[in-house]
């Protein structure tokens, strides 16, 4: 173990410590309305206690949480939290939200005081922004029609058919609905009730656009593991919630189908389709020809 490994996993066993207290569903509500409120201006919660002074948006920029952090503090909830409540500790409480968050930032502190140097600040500020600024461009349902149109491409939409066995129309017709849901509430119950019959759209298809955008939350917490370092790469390893942005695990005492966090559904039938299919035979041409028609 390198010295720096050693120094973020001292400064990483406070935050896993203080998350091992918490509720899994209980902690990705939190994290469902704080996203809510940063990205569409939604309400959070009356039964969140919030800072008065973030709902009046005064001097926030110290102690505010960004959504990039949210994303990772959802990874470790994913990772160390406890399926079934045993302690009174919630991140409902907004003294114990603002101390996990407080976790998150030492992590980063601690690092930076052995890492940076004059050497690869310029890395480290290209990876801040990689980091930051997706988050900071607001997506909305023009952004999702823009990425429709490029898609249905005639060839572009065969690919998506080969791979996802459903059609673009299909996908974003299903995802429409499902983000619909999202915006009002973080869980759908299972068994599912979506009527999408006078679209043409079965629960086979449904069943295909969940796999690919949901995963089991034990799977899930594996495959974040996985990807896991304790290094100064820590904050910019890849999240595996962007291509399962819908956990399938039970949320207050039901079965149900939760997502955390509805930009990373968003993205994952946008740019992550994309990234799905970009490798397939003809699909560069057909993609810039189809991105030149709408977006050019």
């Amino acid at each position: 173990m390198t010295n720096l490994e050693h120094i973020y996993e001292e400064a990483y066993k406070p935050l896993r410590n203080y998350i091992r207290k918490l509720c899994v569903d209980d902690s990705l509500f939190v994290i469902w309305n704080y996203t809510q409120y940063l990205q569409f201006g939604k309400k959070i919660s009356k039964e969140i206690e919030v800072n008065p002074a973030l709902l009046y948006r005064k001097d926030t920029k110290s102690w505010r949480p960004n959504e990039w952090e949210l994303e990772l503090l959802a990874k470790e909830i994913i990772i160390n939290s406890q399926k079934i409540c045993s302690s009174s500790i919630s991140l409902k409480k907004w003294h114990q939200f603002y101390t996990a968050l407080n976790k998150l930032r030492y992590i980063r502190d601690e690092v930076a005081k052995t890492y940076f140097n004059k050497d690869n600040v310029s890395t480290e500020l290209y990876r801040i922004a990689h980091r930051q600024f997706p988050w900071q461009s607001r997506v909305d349902f023009k952004f999702l029609f823009r990425y429709y149109k490029i898609f249905s491409n005639s060839t572009i939409n065969d690919i998506v058919q080969k791979i996802l066995g459903i059609s673009v129309r299909d996908l974003y017709y299903i995802g429409l609905a499902f983000i619909a849901i999202y915006l009002e509430k973080p869980e759908i119950l299972l068994p599912l009730q979506l009527d999408l019959e006078k679209l043409g759209i079965n629960l086979d298809k449904v069943n295909k656009f969940l796999n690919f955008t949901s995963e089991s939350l034990s799977t899930l917490k594996d495959k974040i593991i996985e990807e896991q370092e304790f290094n100064d790469r820590f904050e910019y390893t890849y999240n595996p919630m962007r291509a399962f942005p819908i956990i399938k695990m039970p949320f207050k005492r039901k079965d149900s189908l939760v997502c955390p966090m509805v930009t990373l559904l968003f993205w994952r039938i946008t740019s992550g389709l994309y990234y799905e299919i970009c490798d397939e035979k003809d699909f560069g041409d057909n993609f810039g020809h189809s991105f030149q028609k709408y977006i050019g």
